[in-house]
């Protein structure tokens, strides 16, 4: 959270939808959210994906990237779960309101994404729970 304080104050414009911080990619295809998620980095993936500076960039075709594997931001995280618990629920709530609070197009989308059946019903397990539990408000 600090760094991106840090950022925002040396430079006002930088997270400017001209800004292609969550476009660019490394060697690997990996942007620098899949790049959190694949160094299970659950702090500072939950800060980009909640702060204020950085969240409206965060878009659907972001979220959607592929990495050189095929790989989505979801796929990632899959695979990482346990170990990245307070990333998962920004990342459904982001997609869920990308879907227009429509949770069938939500589901569609997630099983698109993910490559296990039993992953894919742990996560939408967890997007009905917070569907519940949560104001997307």
């Amino acid at each position: 959270g600090q760094l991106i304080y840090e950022i925002t104050d040396a430079s006002r414009h930088f997270f400017k939808e001209e800004n292609k911080i969550f476009s660019f990619k490394s060697e690997g295809g990996l942007n620098i959210l899949m790049r959190l998620a694949t160094d299970t980095i659950d702090d500072a993936l939950r800060e980009l994906l909640v702060n204020t500076n950085t969240y409206r960039l965060i878009t659907h075709r972001v979220l959607h990237e592929r990495d050189a594997q095929g790989q989505t931001l979801l796929a990632i995280l899959e695979v990482n779960r346990t170990t990245m618990t307070e990333s998962i629920p920004p990342i459904l709530k982001k997609e869920y309101g990308c879907h227009r609070q429509h949770i069938a197009r939500t589901e569609e989308c997630f099983a698109k994404q993910l490559e296990s059946s039993v992953t894919t019903e742990h996560i939408l397990t967890d997007l009905n729970n917070l569907e519940e539990n949560v104001s997307f408000k």
